[in-house]
């Protein structure tokens, strides 16, 4: 069903693209579900371009710290984690995180995937200033606030 569910995604963008042109928020917004599916197919190499497509798009359009922005640089994010790439995961982690406090001051709270970075030997969590978040696990239970 999943295969099933991907040709249509990939018709939908198809049409999309065709009808509205490429930058269009629902041309995007088909790009956006058809990487999502991707990445659920473990075809993550395919989904990635598509995630980047999806943020230049609302970047252009909504501006780099807009929440439907931030929540593409949270995927990616997570694409590199499970890719095993470290850098790029943490980088933009700590964009969408950076950006999520800076719309709402005084969320510290971080993601579970972000956790489970920090908790990765040479983790995003040291150096950063926030104490008790280096060595956290993907499921820790987060921080209660004071």
């Amino acid at each position: 069903r999943l295969v099933e569910a991907e040709t249509l995604h990939r018709r939908v963008l198809n049409e999309r693209e065709t009808l509205l042109g490429a930058s269009h928020p629902g041309t995007l917004r088909a790009a956006h579900y058809l990487a999502k599916m991707l990445n659920k197919l473990d075809k993550r190499d395919e989904a990635e371009p598509l995630y980047r497509r999806v943020l230049d798009g609302r970047e252009e359009q909504l501006g780099a710290r807009h929440t439907d922005t931030l929540t593409i640089v949270h995927a990616l994010a997570a694409l590199a984690d499970k890719q095993g790439k470290l850098a790029d995961a943490e980088r933009l982690y700590r964009r969408a995180l950076d950006g999520r406090e800076e719309r709402e001051p005084g969320a510290t709270l971080i993601s579970h995937e972000h956790a489970h970075l920090c908790a990765q030997p040479g983790g995003a969590a040291r150096g950063t200033g926030r104490p008790g978040q280096a060595g956290r696990g993907r499921d820790a239970a987060p921080p209660r606030a004071q």
